[in-house]
């Protein structure tokens, strides 16, 4: 049986099993560790949950959606990928140029790109900064390798 299918068998079985008493979750419990060869106790565990379990995120919701990030990672590639420190500096000489080329931005969008601060620009572009792991060309000037330990 395929973990799709065990998970659907899963859930049917679920209400019968809690709806049941002491000899028929027995009975139950026989018939689905026979059917999904799982052993009992862990048979136990995924009948008695009452849903699969979902990760919830935690700590406060973000902040800065997706269309903060796409105006910034325009600008930071626009700028030629400056340090945050600069980039915050720069901020108010590169969002006239990004909206005369893209349109003008909502007044909130543009208040959240203001408010930005320079671990948030780190933050939200660090994801977004290319790292090299293939072999470098030491022929041209400006890599260096350090041997670790």
């Amino acid at each position: 049986m395929c973990g799709t299918s065990k998970k659907e068998y899963l859930e049917k079985i679920r209400w019968r099993y809690r709806h049941s008493g002491k000899r028929g979750k027995g009975k139950i419990l026989d018939e689905f560790c026979e059917v999904c060869s799982y052993e009992r106790k862990y048979a136990i565990k995924l009948l008695g949950r009452k849903k699969e379990r979902v990760l919830k995120r935690s700590g406060p919701k973000p902040k800065y959606g997706p269309e903060v990030l796409v105006v910034l990672k325009a600008i930071w590639l626009a700028a030629d990928q400056m340090c945050s420190k600069r980039l915050k500096a720069a901020w108010v000489l590169w969002l006239p140029y990004y909206e005369r080329n893209h349109g003008a931005l909502e007044l909130q969008l543009r208040e959240k790109l203001l408010a930005l601060s320079r671990g948030t620009i780190d933050r939200l572009l660090k994801n977004q900064i290319p790292i090299r792991t293939d072999n470098w060309d030491i022929k041209t000037p400006g890599f260096m390798a350090m041997p670790i330990g």
